[in-house]
Parts: C-alpha cells; sequence; structure tokens
C-alpha cells in the first residue's frame, strides 16, 4: 500500500480510510526518525566506515581533547596522530572474519540453456562474486546492512544491473507505527548535484522506499512532492541482518563497537609510543667550577671533551620504558582478537609446525564461517529473486528466471606443500571423490573447464611422442632392452598388416617411424 496509507493504520491494525497528508507524514518522520539518538546511531556507524579505511584522525584528535587537560600535552600528542595509524586492527579483524567468499562461489538456476546462459552473464557482468565479498565485510563490520540492486544507464542504450551495499549510516529504517519489529519503508541517503537550482528548490537528502513506491524527503525528512510508483510490486532494498528479523528497529544496538574501542586503544598506545621516541634522549650536567674550562665544546661521543680538576660531568636519562605501550597495544590486540576467534599467533603470523596445527588454530574461523553461510545462502537465494524482477521491469533485454536457484559456496583450500597436495589428491581419485580437471583448476583458477580439458590432452600428446622417440633413440643405441623394443616394434607391424623391419649390424643407420603425425596433433592441442 502507499506509504501515506501504512504509516496511517490504527491501533489493533485497522486500516485508516484517510491516509496521511504530505505534511502529516513529514511531522510523523521528523519526531520519530530526526531524533538525537538516531543521529548518533548513524554517526557510529560512518565513524565505523572511517576507521576501517584507514581513517578517523579527527575523532582521534577529539579523543586526546577529551582525555588530556594541559593545552600543551595536546599539542604534542595531536602532532602524532596521523603518523600512528600503522595498526588498524579493526579493518583486520573484519577481513579475517569475513571468509564466505574467499573462493568464488558457483551460481546456477534453472531452466533452459539459454536461461541459465542469459544469469551466468549477467553475474559476470555484476561482478557478484566481488560485490558479495565486500558485503560480508561491511555485515561483518556493521551487523546490518541493506543490498540495493538497480539498473544504471551506461549511455548508448547501454543498461546495466549493479548491486549497491548500503551501510547503516546511510539509512533509516521505518517500522509499522504499531509493530516496531515491521519495517514497512526505507530512507536511503541521496545526494544530487544540480547545476540548476530553481528559487523556493529543496535538495532532496533521502529516498523513501516501500513494495509500492518511492518519495523523496529534504534533510528534515519532509517529503518533496508526491510519490513516484515504481512498478515492482516489492521493495528494491534488501536487508541482511545476522539476528531474527523481530529486533525492534531492526538495528542490532551497539554490537561491533568493541572493534571501535580497541582501535582506538591502539592507535592512543601508538601516539605516546612514537610521542615518547622521538622524546627519548640522554642529558649531560656539568658541576663543579666551569670558569676556565674551554666553551664551546663539541658534546659528541666520537670527541672528547676536556674540563678542569673538579669538574665532574654526569647523564640524566630522559627517556620512559617504551614497551609499556607497545604491551598495552597488544593486550588489546589479544582480547578484541578472542572475541572473534583469534588467537595472537592467528594475528601475528607466528610459525606452526605442520599444517594440521595451523588449521587447528583456524578452527574458530571456520565454526564462524559456516554460520554466516546460512545467512548468505537465504541472502543469495532472494537477491537472485529480487534481481530478475527489477531487470524483468527495467531491463528486459537482461531479464531471466530466477526459479530453481542454488548456490554452491567455494570453500577455501587447507595449507599444504605440493607433495601433500599430489597426496591428497591421488587418494581422493583412488575413492572416486576428485579427478584431474577440478584438481588442475584448483591449482589454476584461471582455467576453466575447456582449458584444462586441452591442456591435459597436450600433456598426454607430448608423454605419448616422448615414448615413441625414446623407443627409437633406444634402438639407434643398441643399449639394453633395444631388442625388446625391436620385437615390439615388429609384433605391432605384424598385427598391422607390414613386414617386420631387417635387423641391422651395430652402429648402422635404423629407419625410423615417420613422427610428423605426433607433431601435428601435439600443435593442434
Amino acid at each position: 500500500m502507499p506509504i501515506a496509507q501504512a504509516l496511517a493504520v490504527l491501533p489493533g491494525g485497522q486500516v485508516s480510510a484517510t491516509p496521511l497528508t504530505p505534511d502529516e507524514v513529514g511531522r510523523y518522520l521528523a519526531d520519530t526518525y530526526g531524533t538525537e539518538a538516531e543521529r548518533c546511531r548513524r554517526e557510529r556507524h560512518a565513524r565505523r566506515n572511517n576507521l576501517y579505511r584507514d581513517g578517523g584522525s579527527d575523532y582521534m584528535r577529539s579523543v586526546i581533547d577529551r582525555v588530556f587537560q594541559d593545552p600543551e600535552v595536546r599539542r604534542l600528542r595531536k602532532e602524532w596522530v596521523d603518523h600512528a595509524r600503522f595498526s588498524n586492527s579493526l579493518k583486520r579483524i573484519v577481513n579475517e572474519v569475513s571468509t564466505v567468499y574467499a573462493e568464488p562461489a558457483a551460481r546456477l538456476v534453472g531452466g533452459s540453456e539459454e536461461n541459465r546462459v542469459a544469469f551466468a552473464q549477467l553475474v559476470e557482468e555484476m561482478k557478484l562474486d566481488e560485490v558479495m565479498d565486500y558485503a560480508n565485510r561491511m555485515l561483518n563490520l556493521h551487523r546490518a546492512i541493506l543490498l540495493g540492486p538497480r539498473v544504471r544507464d551506461e549511455g548508448d542504450a547501454k543498461r546495466c544491473v549493479v548491486v549497491d551495499v548500503i551501510t547503516p549510516d546511510q539509512v533509516i529504517a521505518v517500522c509499522d507505527p504499531n509493530d516496531p519489529s515491521r519495517v514497512i519503508a526505507w530512507a536511503i541517503q541521496v545526494e544530487y548535484r544540480s547545476a540548476r537550482r530553481p528559487e523556493g528548490w529543496r535538495p532532496p537528502a533521502w529516498q523513501l522506499w516501500n513494495d509500492h513506491e518511492s518519495w523523496l524527503l529534504d534533510k528534515d525528512l519532509r517529503p518533496i512532492g508526491e510519490p513516484v510508483p515504481h512498478g515492482l510490486g516489492v521493495c528494491p532494498l534488501l536487508p541482511i541482518n545476522y539476528h531474527a528479523e523481530t529486533i525492534a528497529g531492526f538495528w542490532p544496538g551497539e554490537e561491533g563497537e568493541d572493534l571501535v574501542a580497541a582501535q582506538v586503544a591502539i592507535w592512543m598506545a601508538n601516539i605516546l609510543l612514537l610521542k615518547e621516541t622521538k622524546s627519548a634522549t640522554k642529558q649531560t650536567t656539568i658541576s663543579g667550577d666551569v670558569t676556565t674550562a674551554a666553551r664551546g665544546q663539541s658534546m659528541d661521543t666520537e670527541v672528547p671533551s676536556h674540563f678542569p680538576e673538579g669538574v665532574t660531568a654526569s647523564t640524566v636519562d630522559m627517556s620512559m620504558d617504551t614497551s609499556l605501550f607497545t604491551a598495552a597495544g597488544d593486550h588489546a590486540l589479544a582480547r578484541v582478537g578472542n572475541n572473534y576467534g583469534l588467537s595472537m599467533g592467528a594475528l601475528t603470523h607466528q610459525g606452526v609446525q605442520s599444517a594440521e596445527a595451523r588449521e587447528l588454530m583456524l578452527e574458530p574461523l571456520r565454526h564462524l564461517r559456516r554460520r554466516q553461510i546460512k545467512t548468505f545462502r537465504r541472502v543469495e537465494k532472494s537477491l537472485a529473486q529480487l534481481i530478475a524482477v527489477i531487470a524483468r521491469v527495467d531491463a528486459p533485454t537482461l531479464a531471466f528466471d530466477a526459479a530453481g536457484f542454488r548456490i554452491n559456496f567455494g570453500e577455501p583450500q587447507v595449507l599444504q606443500t605440493e607433495a601433500e597436495r599430489l597426496a591428497t589428491f591421488k587418494e581422493r581419485q583412488a575413492l572416486g571423490v576428485d579427478n584431474v580437471i577440478d584438481f588442475m583448476r584448483r591449482q589454476d583458477p584461471d582455467l576453466d573447464e575447456a582449458d584444462a580439458i586441452a591442456s591435459l590432452r597436450r600433456n598426454f600428446w607430448i608423454s605419448t611422442m616422448r615414448v615413441v622417440l625414446m623407443k627409437d633413440l633406444m634402438a639407434i643405441s643398441g643399449q639394453l632392452g633395444a631388442a625388446a623394443v625391436r620385437a615390439d616394434t615388429d609384433a605391432g607391424a605384424v598385427a598391422n598388416g607390414s613386414p617386420p623391419s631387417e635387423s641391422t649390424a651395430e652402429g648402422e643407420p635404423v629407419e625410423t617411424e615417420d613422427m610428423s603425425w605426433v607433431e601435428e596433433v601435439v600443435n593442434a592441442a
């Protein structure tokens, strides 16, 4: 139903006969979602985005202003803010736990061969594996995101489907007035940079979407103009949340702030580390009667200084133990890493004795990945259905049928040596659970099945040519086994209806078989 009518629902689920006016919609949105709490929520998630992208210097300067009182102390530490961001634990942990798309996923749909080919081509053009890999990282960073597939006009009558990954700092979830666990519309932040702006024009800052229509809003959440039906029948935004859909307001509170706190703590420790390292020095003090001492002497470790009798020189250490700061940073990293199944050994890439030991170290991450796959399997199916609807309405040339959609997530490879991989493959092949083509493609992901078969055929033909040439070489050289080779050759000739070759004396040239056919086949392969 239209947004104005959905917001006019009365207590008890009764539908009001009179939809809200645009002014009433604006007042309701401003009173409910234009609050300080909602603004702080968006700022919190914007800070996470900024820290993930190695930003946040201004925020760290504000932290220094809050924790230090003396203006000179603040100034000295602010000088090191930009130089102390060499350890981004937030980005590191988010990337480590986001392994659902570490290997490409195989997506298939049912229907005719044309439908499957059209879907595969669309997936390739959308770069869906890369987009979903980024979505996986943003979901682990924010705990809730939206996917927004849409058709983009690229000019020259060319259209393509793109998928936007929308983070919570750009979204307002508009819930049912009587059921806060049910989202009925999404307000997405937009930016229009129009060169011509009519007098009295209010620039749009938000766009409100539901299953029926979209509506532009200004920065105060007041509607601009009239709503525009989009004709899709579904909302073109797909929410993703690790939690059940019954959470009031959709957003999962302040989950993930432990990563932000750890990053701020490590950054602050690095600031103090650099500041104290720069200030670390030893000063020389002179005591006694120095009136007869030479002036302007160089106090250097390689140049001796001369002082009269009775004058003593000593040094004062003005530095402090900087390991205090590295220990504090490592402590914060270890604690927040344990929250996400990462030991300090995994975070610091400490060496292990064997591949099995490393796999045991990473087993918590494997368990976390399996839990995430359950969410993304459902998301992938819903996304394929949504893309099919949008393509059918906005880009009919790209349309496909999403019925029968299924996905096989790529499994990350176990760390093994070349000998271990070959031994494992031989055992799996003997059991019938693996084959040489799949093994070649795992070794070289750029190979498709046709390329792998062509490479295998070429290898076999080269091996065949080598065996044939080696037989002739053995016959020419007269080495042990040459007689057996000639016997095999004669037996093959008789079987083919040809006379056997005549014996030749040692050292005489032997007529060999024409090998041009082998070279032609190899070149063709």
